[in-house]
């Protein structure tokens, strides 16, 4: 046995489908999420900041510093953080036990005994692998670089179960939908293709 995991597959998402999921967990955010993580995390700069004063070797920053810093910083952190994180590649990673999709310093981990399904679906033009973990759903553009029936071979050897909710949004069905699409003659102000 191997001290590294085998990857199986690895490719990096397209940025404006990263851009689009980020929008959405955004848009699922209640509109108290925010403003609670900014009060949490005031709260422990100001306990960091208090804590020092209990050591006499140390000298923290005096209160008239602190006090109009910690909102700003928080503000940066609760805020900026997740900006910066939004500018990284996200990279997704199958391994033998699990995937992971990657972006900055947030990760996204999947044992394949967690994954309860998965399907295909094609999302604003997007081949998009859909899985039902039990507790979340994890959506992954897949590019055209990748052959989707490899992958789909691969989880089904993981014994993570296929889920063809109907005919046009199994793999066959996005295949033949495209298919048909490039074949077709294009309709005045609709773009042909995928």
């Amino acid at each position: 046995m191997s001290i590294f995991p085998k990857k199986h597959f690895r490719w990096v998402e397209s940025k404006s489908f990263a851009k689009d999921r980020r929008r959405q967990e955004i848009a699922a955010l209640l509109w108290w999420h925010r403003p609670v993580a900014i009060l949490i995390t005031m709260t422990t700069l100001l306990l960091a900041w208090g804590m020092g004063h209990l050591d006499p070797t140390k000298t923290p920053p005096p209160w008239y510093f602190i006090l109009p810093a910690t909102p700003i910083a928080a503000v940066c952190f609760v805020y900026g953080l997740p900006w910066l994180n939004s500018l990284c590649p996200s990279e997704v990673r199958f391994f033998d036990k699990k995937l992971m999709r990657g972006q900055g310093n947030h990760h996204d981990h999947a044992k394949y005994t967690d994954i309860q399904s998965f399907s295909w679906k094609r999302v604003d033009g997007w081949l998009v692998l859909h899985l039902d973990l039990k507790k979340r759903v994890l959506q992954l553009h897949v590019p055209d670089e990748i052959s989707a029936e490899d992958l789909a071979v691969f989880l089904t050897q993981k014994q993570v179960p296929y889920l063809a909710e109907s005919d046009p949004s199994s793999l066959e069905g996005i295949f033949r939908q495209d298919a048909a699409l490039l074949d077709s003659p294009p309709v005045p102000g609709k773009m042909s293709g995928p």
